[in-house]
C-alpha cells in the first residue's frame, strides 16, 4: 500500500505524492486542507514527509481517513484484505452488534454465507459478533475463496436484497470500521472466487490509448471488453447482435444489467394500451433510478424494433435523450434530473441522487443485422451518429 503512494519509489511520501493519489481517487473529499490535515496527523517527526516507520504506525491505528486510505487504490488483493481483517479486535466486532445501518448490518450479515450459517438475520448476526474472537477464527479457517461456489456467490447476491441494499465499500470507508474491513474482506473473496470458478471470463482490461474505429466487429468473448472500451471513451455501444439478440440479452439479465424492453414498451402504449405516453415515461423515469441507486448499468433492448424513442418517449426530467449519449449522461447535472426527493430515502452511498463511479452507464442491443441498424434506427435514437457500433460476429454465438 506504502508503494502507491510512494511514486518515485524513494522510500519516502511527501506532500505531493500524497495529493495526487487521493486526489485523483476522489478530489470532492480530498481537498487541499484535508490532504493537509492527514499529512500533519501521519508525519509525526514533523519534517514534511511520511517515512515507512510512519505510515504503518499511523495505518494501525482506527478511524475514517485511515478507512479511505486502506481503499484508495480500490478493491484489495486477498492476502491484504486477509490482513486488514486480522486488525480487528472482539470490541470492534461487539461495537458493530449495536448498530441500525442496515448498510453496516450488511458485511457481517454476508460473513455468516461464508462460514456456512444459513441463518442470514441480523439477530444472528449480532450473535456472532459479540463472540467476535471466534467469529473472525472461523472466517480465517475458510482460507478466503478456497471453499467458495457459484451457490455461494447467488447466495451473496441476494443477501440484502429484501432490504434493497448492496455491498457498498467505498461509502462504508465513512462508517464503522469492522463493516468496513468486513466488507474489503469480503469483495475481496468475491473477486477471488469469481476468478477461480470463472477462469474463461474476460479480465479488466485498460482502455486503449485511443479509440477504436467503429463500427467493429468481434467474437461474442470479447463483449464485455469491447463495452468498457467504449465507455472508456464516453460513448454508448450500440450491439449490433445479428438476429441472435435474445442469447445476448439474456447475458445482460445475468450481469444484473437494468433491462429497458422496447418491445414491451411498444405493446404496452400502442398494443395492449395499459399505459400512455405520459405513464410510460414516468416508468422508464423509475427504471433509470432504480440503475442508479444501485449502481447497475442500463441496457435499452431494441430486439427486432424500431421503437421511435426519440420521437415519442424522450424527456429531459423523466426519459432523458442523453440517456443514448454517455458523455452527456454522466453528467450529475443530466441524470439527477429524473430523481424525485421521494427516490433519495433508501439510497446507497454516500451520495444521495449522483451515479457512483459511472456504474449506470447505458448500451442498446438490437436484433437487426449491420445493415438493417443503419437503415432504420437512426430515426428511432438520439444521438445515434455518435454510438459505438459493435458487431458480433453471429457464428460465435450460441
Amino acid at each position: 500500500m506504502f508503494k502507491q503512494f510512494d511514486a518515485d519509489e524513494n522510500g519516502i511520501i511527501d506532500r505531493v505524492e500524497l495529493a495526487q493519489v487521493l486526489q485523483r481517487l476522489d478530489a470532492g473529499t480530498w481537498t487541499d486542507t484535508k490532504v493537509k490535515e492527514l499529512m500533519d496527523a501521519v508525519d509525526v517527526n514533523a519534517d514534511g514527509r511520511i517515512q515507512y516507520e510512519e505510515f504503518v504506525h499511523w495505518m494501525v491505528g482506527t478511524g475514517k481517513d485511515r478507512q479511505a486510505v486502506y481503499y484508495a487504490g480500490g478493491p484489495l488483493d486477498m492476502e491484504a484484505a486477509t490482513a486488514l481483517l486480522k486488525t480487528l479486535t472482539p470490541e470492534d466486532m461487539a461495537a458493530l452488534a449495536s448498530t441500525s445501518d442496515p448498510a453496516e448490518q450488511l458485511p457481517a450479515r454476508m460473513m455468516l454465507e461464508h462460514v456456512g450459517d444459513k441463518d442470514f438475520s441480523w439477530k444472528n448476526a449480532q450473535k456472532s459478533l459479540r463472540d467476535g474472537k471466534q467469529f473472525i477464527k472461523e472466517i480465517l479457517e475458510l482460507e478466503g475463496a478456497n471453499f467458495f461456489t457459484k451457490g455461494s456467490l447467488e447466495r451473496l447476491d441476494a443477501i440484502g436484497s429484501e432490504q434493497k441494499i448492496i455491498l457498498d465499500v467505498k461509502a462504508l470507508t465513512e462508517k464503522d470500521q469492522a463493516a468496513f474491513k468486513m466488507a474489503v474482506y469480503i469483495e475481496a473473496v468475491v473477486i477471488t472466487a469469481r476468478r477461480n470458478l470463472f477462469p474463461d471470463e474476460e479480465p479488466p482490461k485498460k482502455p486503449p490509448k485511443e479509440p477504436p474505429a467503429w463500427p467493429i466487429k468481434i467474437d461474442k468473448m470479447e463483449l464485455m471488453g469491447a463495452i468498457s472500451d467504449a465507455v472508456a471513451f464516453k460513448k454508448t455501444p450500440l450491439i449490433v447482435c445479428n438476429e441472435k439478440a435474445s442469447i445476448i440479452d439474456t447475458f445482460f439479465s445475468y450481469q444484473s444489467f437494468q433491462q429497458i424492453d422496447a418491445k414491451w414498451v411498444m405493446g404496452q402504449v400502442q398494443i395492449k394500451k395499459t399505459m400512455d405516453q405520459d405513464q410510460m415515461k414516468e416508468e422508464l423515469r423509475t427504471k433509470l433510478v432504480s440503475a442508479l441507486k444501485w449502481g447497475k448499468p442500463i441496457q435499452i433492448a431494441m430486439s427486432s424494433s424500431a421503437v421511435m424513442f426519440k420521437e415519442k418517449y424522450c424527456c429531459p426530467d423523466q426519459f432523458p435523450d442523453s440517456l443514448f449519449k454517455n458523455e452527456l449522461w454522466f453528467q450529475k447535472e443530466i441524470h439527477g434530473k429524473v430523481v424525485r426527493p421521494d427516490d433519495l430515502h433508501d439510497w446507497v452511498g454516500a451520495f444521495p441522487g449522483r451515479m457512483k463511479d459511472e456504474s449506470s452507464y447505458s448500451i442498446i442491443t438490437t436484433d437487426f443485422n449491420l445493415e438493417s441498424a443503419l437503415e432504420f434506427l437512426p430515426n428511432a435514437l438520439p444521438y445515434f451518429e455518435d454510438l459505438a457500433i459493435i458487431e458480433i460476429d453471429p457464428s460465435t454465438i450460441d
